[in-house]
């Protein structure tokens, strides 16, 4: 596997990493943020479901006797009321309070009523089966206590019913002022309309209130706090609060992750090229020792720890080149001394004629002696030998340097190596 191809694959491998770690970071902060705002709005307003979502809210047991599902039970008493699994006969088959007051079976004309008034609330569920949720908010029971007791002044049991739900009664005239606050703190009257206002959407409203005309004429109100009070629009806005913290938080987390990332990146990346770099400034001084560096190589093998094998090819050429400009300083370094050997050869070999000449020619210039004419000319023709032989040298040490700057051209030629060895001793060896 190629260098190229090493490096694609780790950092494809570290490309995963980050975004397996984002995905689960992603994943985790999208269901903390789920998490808080089903916690926040964990009301379920009953009445607002449609008949389909309750089909699994009702079982049949082998029995033949039915049962309704914990969840179901506990979003009808969030609801402040009572649901109940009703046949087309009206007929009860399950019910979420089992020591209810309610009736075991209803006529047409109960279910009629309770409709009408908003006390009922029937879902047609097949099979000639009906769920029903029959509202008990504690301000209609309260109310329903009051009027039943028909007394102007509130007996001490239902002054304690009225307190345990923090409850508001109040008497309202005719025309709709409030004449006044029975039991419970003075808040600001309610007008007519107010009264008449009934919504079922229980998280939009801030308090509940049950009203019914009295004999005198007078209107008895009760109104209680809403504990499931919880509108869209200040849920929204939390929501998105909570929204932009998590993203927030998201970025954060990410930047921070980002910036540790990068730098265990920078440091499996960038420690072996800063020791590669150490190492070419050391081969750039004729230093071809490796470097012993423990935290990137295995001291034990002296190879490249695994998660730096990447590098191993580039470690393997460098080490190639080391061993190479080594064994090069060494030619250079032997070639140098040959040179050198050479050049006092070749200064002992060019002393040697110029004595001879120097000192003929000092034989001749000498006033002291008279030389023949055979004595001169055997003076002059030793000199021209000796000439000779310096113009040789001279001229081998020229056509060395030009060879080796590739300064002359070589014109080769077939011959046969027998005869030119043959040619050469006589010519050369044997004048000699």
């Amino acid at each position: 596997m190629g260098l190229s191809t090493k490096m694609t694959t780790r950092f494809l491998a570290y490309f995963f990493v980050f975004y397996a770690v984002l995905l689960i970071v992603s994943i985790g902060l999208i269901a903390y943020f789920i998490y808080a705002v089903m916690e926040n709005n964990s009301y379920t307003d009953i009445r607002e479901l449609d008949a389909f979502e309750l089909e699994s809210d009702f079982k049949k047991n082998p029995n033949g006797t039915y049962h309704l599902s914990q969840d179901l039970i506990d979003s009808a008493r969030e609801n402040n009321g009572l649901v109940q699994l009703v046949n087309k006969n009206g007929k009860v088959l399950a019910s979420s309070e089992n020591n209810s007051d309610c009736c075991q079976s209803y006529t047409i004309a109960e279910f009629v009523n309770m409709t009408k008034t908003k006390e009922a609330f029937v879902w047609d569920q097949g099979n000639d089966l009906f769920i029903v949720f029959i509202e008990k908010h504690p301000a209609t029971q309260l109310l329903a206590l009051i009027v039943q007791e028909n007394s102007e002044i509130l007996s001490d049991d239902i002054k304690k019913k009225l307190a345990e739900a923090d409850a508001i009664f109040e008497i309202y005239s005719p025309e709709g002022k409030r004449e006044q606050v029975v039991f419970g703190p003075t808040k600001q009257a309610l007008s007519g309309i107010e009264i008449l206002a009934s919504s079922h959407n229980y998280a939009e409203i801030k308090e509940v209130v049950a009203s019914s005309v009295l004999n005198n004429g007078t209107v008895a109100v009760v109104r209680v706090n809403n504990a499931n009070y919880n509108p869209f629009e200040p849920a929204f806005i939390d929501g998105m609060k909570k929204f932009g913290i998590g993203l927030l938080l998201f970025h954060l987390i990410l930047f921070f992750f980002t910036i540790l990332f990068s730098f265990w990146i920078g440091t499996r990346f960038g420690r072996p090229v800063l020791y590669f770099l150490k190492r070419i400034e050391k081969l750039a001084k004729q230093d071809f020792k490796p470097l012993d560096d423990r935290k990137l190589r295995n001291h034990k093998t002296g190879r490249l720890k695994r998660k730096y094998r990447v590098y191993e090819n580039i470690d393997q050429s460098l080490s190639e080149l080391a061993n190479t400009l080594e064994a090069n300083e060494r030619k250079i370094k032997q070639t140098e001394k040959l040179r050198e050997d050479w050049i006092t050869g070749l200064s002992h070999d060019l002393k040697t004629p110029l004595s001879s000449i120097f000192g003929y020619s000092t034989m001749i210039a000498s006033d002291e002696y008279e030389w023949s004419n055979a004595e001169i000319k055997g003076f002059a023709k030793t000199m021209q030998e000796k000439s000779t032989y310096m113009n040789a040298l001279i001229e081998d040490l020229t056509y060395t340097y030009q060879l080796k700057n590739n300064a002359i051209t070589l014109n080769k030629v077939n011959v046969n190596l027998l005869e030119f060895i043959e040619t050469y001793v006589k010519n050369v060896v044997w004048k000699d």
